[in-house]
């Protein structure tokens, strides 16, 4: 049952919404349904709030991070990125992204999140963490030796094959090692001279080139075996 100090300020925060239908009242009342467990109520109480208030960014994050809560990940991270777009800087929309990122794979997206979250809250563990397991994937990926790409790949044509099982154990490794587990890494991964506007290395685009053919063929065998 929740807390009776938190259903008087339920009660009390419904009413002054009900007297008060434009107030900006409901992200408070949303945020005591959190707190009471009942996160649908809260989710609904945002999305009627943000029909008033369009563009709200407060309310468009505690919403996003509701979804997130509920394993709504794809609503999650749309109206997180929403919000992003009209709060570039907004730490509690960027450590939502991050994790919803890493957890997709998405390591450059990821690791920008991170970067706008430690730049203010460099003691942030979670984020911290969250950062070193992209950086080790990163290092890993590359690292393996890659195979022309053939069948032996997906499942029921051979089975897994090495790069994939160094894959998966490096990834499980990682996870338990820093408290937080990042799915598969992208093919989109860029190199720092890329990302600070300089050529890219020969070297590296190559690397990115074959580890791209790799992980599709990865995430072939993981489809087929889904």
């Amino acid at each position: 049952m929740p807390d009776p100090s938190i259903s008087e300020r339920l009660e009390r925060l419904a009413a002054e919404w009900a007297k008060a239908p434009h107030s900006k009242v409901f992200v408070q009342l949303a945020e005591e349904y959190v707190k009471a467990g009942l996160l649908q109520k809260a989710a609904v109480v945002l999305q009627e709030g943000l029909l008033v208030y369009p563009g709200y960014v407060i309310a468009m994050v505690v919403l996003g991070s509701i979804y997130q809560q509920m394993g709504e990940d794809a609503k999650a991270k749309a109206m997180l990125e929403d919000a992003v777009a009209l709060s570039p800087e907004n730490l509690k929309a960027h450590r939502s992204l991050a994790k919803i990122y890493a957890a997709e794979g998405n390591i450059e997206s990821a690791r920008k999140s991170c970067t706008v979250v430690l730049m203010t809250n460099p003691l942030d563990d979670e984020i911290k963490a969250i950062e070193r397991n992209l950086a080790k994937i990163t290092r890993i990926l590359p690292s393996q030796p890659l195979e022309p790409a053939s069948t032996a790949g997906v499942a029921g044509a051979g089975g897994p094959t090495n790069e994939t099982t160094a894959l998966d154990r490096s990834v499980e490794s990682n996870g338990r090692g820093e408290g937080a587990t990042v799915s598969m890494a992208t093919p989109n991964t860029m190199t720092h001279s890329e990302e600070s506007g300089g050529s890219a290395d020969p070297e590296q685009a190559s690397k990115a080139a074959r580890l791209q053919n790799w992980l599709s063929r990865i995430q072939a065998r993981r489809r087929a075996t889904a």
